[in-house]
């Protein structure tokens, strides 16, 4: 079946020329569009649009389909059949949802469905598109009711020709022309719209007059939206171009914010599009004059870069009153160069000179032959695609010249004097230049390096291999391509032929979002580095995509995928609890199995042994796609799995490693590991060790095993089965006060009852019980009771279904296992420090800066303490000391001669000034890569500068000091180690380190105590995980680590939004006592690397913010230990002002 595309009557309506010529009827102009009109590229349908088919459609080029012909015969044949898009104004899924009965009526097939829209749709004018709406364009354009009264097909062809062009109005969401103050905002533009199955996608067209800085932020989608902003390039009033997009950095926290610098003046579009779930959404728009760092710039006031030997980044605007900027720069070797333009807005000219003359000017004969080294291909042929040979010479580095790049290359460049121009074309932007230099004839930049998913394409893996060479460097430090699997296969990825250390990891979109997060590499760097790296293994049908990452120095490299073999893993694990594997009986030698689950075997079934209570640890690893774990006792023994049968799992997002810890007494068990996303392969842990009595806990209360006062939290760990089903511990409380208990590890039910023998006789009475907690299964069971009087209290545990091992924790004061000892209040703590009660409240601060007000900043600046003399070690992936905001705020370390190369303090670190970085084992710090920006984020929340732009810190007084220890997509023990002693060693007060993996380390538990020792606080983020396991029928969570060693020392720290709910992702406090706050972490606003700001998400931004407060409650009492420092934190918290709205139920939906 074919469709009918040529719309005869907008033919003659579009193309006036052809009356004229005395075309007039339906066959007559059918004809001319046939032999003439097609290839002209003229419109012939307000429906249908070749280029934009051509555009979103990008392998019909290389099925040899390049010319308007083929594309309309291969639209009318089978594009609308396939779904395919090939229009901006047309969504035949949209059309279906806005109009069931035509989807009733066709069946969804989408080739009827566009014919119902073509002779029936438009004409009564129904919903069809997310970016037109004729009923609303009728409404606001009054003046068109008389012309065309209700036809709509009429209606149509005005708005696509005259109405838009006209600049009328055709969507309801039209912000119109906006522009604010930034220093001082009015209220926002603020809408509160809704993303669903039905309704996929909202538009938001708005105008700037003037070159502008825009902020969009989405609040309330938890997650679910993907925003964009769009630029009209093309002035068809249609949204036809990305321009920025947020997305998941490799950090994992969610980017639910776009700020843009230097917006050149136009027409744009905001879209919000669905990504997980049904979403509803508030979406805030801000525009304000552009913050040019140099406005009244000229030549003669060029900007001198010095030596370039890596890179260089700068950040500024090209208005028509500073139209050219000229930078110098100076060249000691001779080199390869790369410029190259990012972020901006319009049209700009790039050139490189070579200063001969030394005057600082452009003169004639002085530019520099370059040719352009684009990130895309260039359509060098003009036939509106991209063919085959332009790829390869785009792949190649042999691009013709183009009008205006945005980057170009110079082969061979000489030392001397050097000028880069930036020029004005049409309009005002805001522009990033980067500039780099490497050795004469590195290969040119092929894969896709721009964004993380902006990738290099190596096609459909068969059966043969695949190399491709290439670069990574400062400018583009990260390649990324992506390979295709038709069924699974078992490859070899090699890195190989690089002259500096480079990376290799292999990234699969697990949740399909067109982003990535940490949990979705499935294939990560050793933690040595190493000349060679190589990924073997058996590779499941679907899209992988593979990554080399610059390291260091700039470098060439070779990438090889490697066919093996198509042979499958082993699938040897029965798939129930009769059939199931037996592993024995475990001990401290790990059993390891590898096996295999898919969309076609779900589940595998592990089963062992255990002859005394044993501690068990078990891990499921090594896998391309999310598989989960648990723990299961068949306690009725029926062969079948039961709810209350299900002792715990581990269900974390992507790839990552699932781990079940618990102390099981003897009996048979079972694991099953689980299908969840994407089929893969797998290996599966397991390991035991013996666990030693606990001391016996009495059964009665006259025997009750005393725990003594309960001035700091206490634990305990027993048994209660048949023969024994009643433990009871006695406390007391020495002074009136809250208290929290909590019953948790277990393998059966047991519950939970605080009691109070208030007559003296040592029996239990109903009425001496005060609170009793009575969940199901494994559950954990929980008690909070405020306000209670001083004296003796008992603790019962008893047996309620199976035999159980136990862990009690005992904990003075307001506990909860979400948001442990609850929000952090600096005006309380800081008082406390010094002997007052709570700082009075003042006037809330304006604008973005919410989560200062939430933890009572600006009154402990109102009382004069603002972190002055404190020095935060931001221990993380780079700062940007030279940013605005915090320039004056970076420690230095004042022994140091900077540039000498000399250790002139002896701290076995040579010219550290401003800090050390770990990670490339140098002087500097900071990071420039395009997703980098982590540390320097969180460095803005503790001590941004109070100088009236941009962000301030909650210790606007306090110093930064820059470590650097970890890259942009991994981490290693070593250098995390080094920052920590290094920050010790050179006086940091406070160490901050949101940062986190899964398992514990010695040490690096070993490091943080050193550190504390030494007098430093450490506040640790919690985690970004959420609510990833399940005991009996709740999910909970609990801190990663180094976040686990707050019940020794340290904060650990999760994050709430303005609401004082805690985030989605944020890992909760747990039930074992744990020094855990609260803090803003939803929507922070902070710097980012060379001279921007944006909104960031994530524990790590609430840790910041945690650190500030220490730093003032240090400015305020310096004479105060890290221990004195938590407790004043934890003491002063609020455990009523954060709420969890996580879904505990395992069953809710």
């Amino acid at each position: 079946m074919s469709v009918d595309l040529f719309d005869a009557r907008f033919y003659a309506t579009a193309n006036p020329d052809l009356a004229a010529a005395g075309i007039n009827t339906a066959q007559q102009l059918w004809e001319h569009f046939r032999t003439a009109g097609l290839s002209e590229g003229r419109k012939f349908s307000p429906l249908v649009d070749l280029d934009f088919y051509r555009r979103s459609n990008s392998d019909l080029a290389g099925a040899g389909l390049t010319s308007n012909a083929d594309l309309f015969e291969h639209l009318r044949r089978y594009g609308v059949k396939e779904g395919r898009p090939f229009s901006p104004v047309v969504d035949l899924d949209f059309y279906f949802s806005q109009n069931p009965d035509v989807a009733l009526a066709t069946g969804g097939d989408k080739e009827l469905g566009w014919q119902h829209l073509q002779t029936n749709g438009i004409a009564e004018k129904r919903s069809f598109s997310q970016v037109i709406d004729l009923n609303y364009y009728l409404t606001a354009n009054p003046d068109l009711q008389a012309v065309f009264g209700g036809d709509g097909s009429s209606l149509l062809n005005h708005l696509l020709l005259w109405g838009i062009p006209e600049g009328r109005t055709f969507l309801s969401a039209d912000l119109g022309v906006v522009g604010f103050d930034r220093v001082n905002p009015p209220s926002p533009i603020r809408l509160s719209e809704f993303v669903g199955q039905s309704d996929r996608e909202d538009f938001f067209p708005f105008g700037i007059a003037s070159l502008s800085d825009v902020s969009v932020t989405v609040k309330g989608d938890a997650g679910n939206t993907v925003l964009g902003l769009i630029r009209d390039e093309n002035n068809n009033g249609l949204p036809d171009e990305l321009t920025a997009q947020s997305g998941l950095v490799a950090d994992k926290e969610h980017i639910t914010a776009l700020e843009t610098f230097g917006l050149a003046p136009g027409r744009y579009f905001v879209k919000v599009s669905r990504e997980e779930a049904d979403s509803s959404y508030e979406l805030s728009l801000f525009a304000g004059a552009a913050e040019i760092p140099n406005p009244a710039r000229d030549l003669a006031g060029n900007v001198n870069l010095g030596q370039v030997g890596t890179t260089a980044a700068i950040r500024d605007a090209i208005t028509a009153a500073s139209p050219r900027h000229l930078y110098q720069v100076q060249l000691v070797y001779p080199s390869e160069v790369r410029v190259s333009l990012a972020g901006a807005s319009a049209v700009t000219d790039l050139r490189l000179f070579h200063d001969m003359n030394g005057n600082g000017l452009v003169d004639a004969g002085e530019e520099v032959a370059t040719r352009p080294n684009p990130q895309e291909p260039v359509d060098s042929n003009g036939n509106g695609i991209i063919d085959f040979s332009e790829t390869v010479d785009w792949f190649n580095g042999t691009i013709p010249d183009i009008p205006h790049p945005d980057a170009i290359l110079a082969p061979q460049v000489f030392p001397g004097n050097y000028l880069i121009e930036v020029a004005r074309v049409n309009q005002d932007t805001g522009y990033t230049l980067h500039m780099e230099t490497l050795a004469p004839a590195a290969p040119a930049a092929g894969a896709g390096n721009r964004t993380p998913f902006a990738w290099g394409y190596l096609g459909e893996i068969t059966n043969t291999d695949v190399n491709v060479t290439d670069f990574v460097g400062h400018a583009n430090p990260y390649d990324f391509y992506a390979i295709e699997l038709g069924r699974g296969k078992n490859l070899t990825i090699r890195l190989q032929g690089h002259n500096a250390d480079a990376d290799l990891v292999v990234v699969r979109d697990l949740n399909e979002d067109d982003g990535f997060t940490s949990d979705e590499i499935i294939a990560f760097p050793p933690s040595e580095r190493s000349a060679n790296q190589e990924v073997t293994r058996f590779f499941g049908e679907g899209i992988y995509y593979v990554g080399v990452l610059k390291v260091k120095d700039n470098t060439a490299y070779t990438l090889e995928v490697d066919f093996l073999n198509n042979d499958e893993p082993p699938d040897n694990a029965g798939n129930g609890l009769s059939g199931a594997t037996d592993l024995g009986i475990p001990g401290s030698e790990p059993i390891i199995r590898r096996d295999w689950v898919s969309e076609d075997d779900q589940a595998d079934f592990y089963r062992f042994q255990l002859n005394e209570t044993s501690k068990i640890s078990a891990f499921l690893y090594d896998m391309t796609g999310n598989a989960q774990l648990e723990l299961i006792q068949d306690m009725n023994g029926n062969g079948l799995v039961e709810p209350e049968e299900r002792i715990a799992a581990s269900q974390n997002k992507g790839a990552q490693l699932e781990q079940l810890d618990r102390v099981l007494l003897p009996g048979n068990y079972f694991l099953a590991a689980t299908h969840a996303v994407a089929d893969t392969d797998y290996s599966i842990w397991l390991e035991a060790a013996p666990v030693a009595p606990s001391p016996e806990a009495g059964n009665a209360l006259p025997v009750a095993l005393d725990l003594g006062a309960l001035n700091t939290p206490q634990t305990a760990s027993g048994v209660v089965d048949p023969a024994d089903p009643h433990d009871i511990y006695k406390f007391r409380l020495e002074t009136p006060g809250d208290l929290s208990l909590f019953l948790d590890g277990m393998s059966g039910n047991a519950d939970l009852r605080l009691i109070r023998d208030d007559n003296g006789n040592g029996q239990i009475e109903p009425e001496e019980i005060l609170a009793l907690s009575v969940e199901g299964g494994a559950t954990a069971e929980e008690i909070s009771l405020p306000g209670l009087p001083a004296g003796e209290y008992y603790v019962w545990v008893a047996q309620a279904v199976g035999n159980t091992h136990y862990d009690l924790s005992v904990i003075p004061g307001n506990f909860s296992r979400a948001s442990g000892y609850g929000l952090v209040n600096a005006a309380a703590a800081v008082a406390q420090a010094v002997g007052q009660s709570e700082f009075p409240a003042v006037a809330p601060l304006a604008g973005k800066d919410w989560a200062l007000n939430a933890i009572k900043a600006p009154a402990v600046w109102s009382q004069g303490y603002t972190g002055d003399g404190i020095v935060v070690a931001v221990v993380d992936d780079g700062t940007d000391y030279s940013h605005p905001d915090l320039d004056n705020n970076i420690w230095v370390n004042e022994d140091e001669i900077p540039g000498n190369g000399i250790d002139d303090d002896g701290n076995g670190f040579i010219d550290d000034v401003r800090g050390w970085d770990f990670w490339d084992e140098d002087n500097d710090p900071r990071n420039f890569e395009e997703l980098a920006g982590h540390s320097t984020h969180v460095a803005g929340a503790i001590a941004g500068e109070n100088n009236g732009v941009g962000v301030t810190g909650v210790a606007p007084g306090a110093k930064i000091m820059p470590v650097r220890t970890i890259g942009v997509f991994r981490g290693a023990e070593e250098p995390i180690i080094a920052g920590i002693r290094y920050a010790a060693d050179n006086g940091a007060d406070i160490i901050n380190l949101s940062l986190g993996g899964s398992l514990p380390s010695e040490p690096e538990e070993e490091a943080i105590r050193y550190a504390v020792e030494k007098g430093a606080v450490v506040v640790m983020a919690a985690g970004n995980d959420g609510l990833t396991n399940f005991a009996g029928g709740k999910r909970f969570s609990n801190v990663k680590y180094p976040a686990g060693f707050a019940s020794e020392f340290g904060i650990s720290v999760g994050a709430v939004n303005s609401k004082g709910e805690l985030g989605e992702f944020s890992n909760r406090a747990g039930t074992t006592p744990i020094d855990y706050v609260a803090a803003p972490g939803v929507d922070i606003y902070s710097a980012l690397p060379i001279d921007t700001y944006s909104f960031w998400e994530g524990t790590s931004m609430a840790t910041g913010l945690v650190s500030g407060v220490a730093a003032l409650i240090l400015s305020a009492n310096p004479n105060l230990t890290p221990a004195q420092v938590e407790d004043l934190i934890t003491g002063n918290a609020n455990p009523f002002a954060v709420t969890d709205t996580g879904a505990y139920d395992l069953f809710a939906s």
